[in-house]
């Protein structure tokens, strides 16, 4: 939620600095706050995809035991 945050709130401030202002100061602090869109959207993307990573991974550890412990009782049984 952070990434996210930051990358919306520096969008809309790189919005007004260009609209409003028109001196070579705000159109840098325009393009310095692009740049910091880009780059915490680019944050967001990268940890979400270690988080799915991660979740899908230990998902997949849960998975094993169980069936496991399933292929095991039905040979007792027999």
């Amino acid at each position: 939620m952070r990434c996210v945050t930051a990358s919306i709130t520096f969008f809309i401030i790189s919005i007004i600095a260009v609209s409003k202002y028109v001196d070579e100061p705000s159109k840098a602090a325009a393009v310095f706050g692009f740049i910091a869109t880009i780059v915490f959207a680019l944050d967001f993307y990268l940890i979400f995809n270690e988080l799915a990573d991660f979740l899908k991974q230990r998902d997949d550890t849960q998975d094993e035991p169980s069936r496991q412990q399933d292929d095991s009782s039905d040979s007792d049984s027999d």
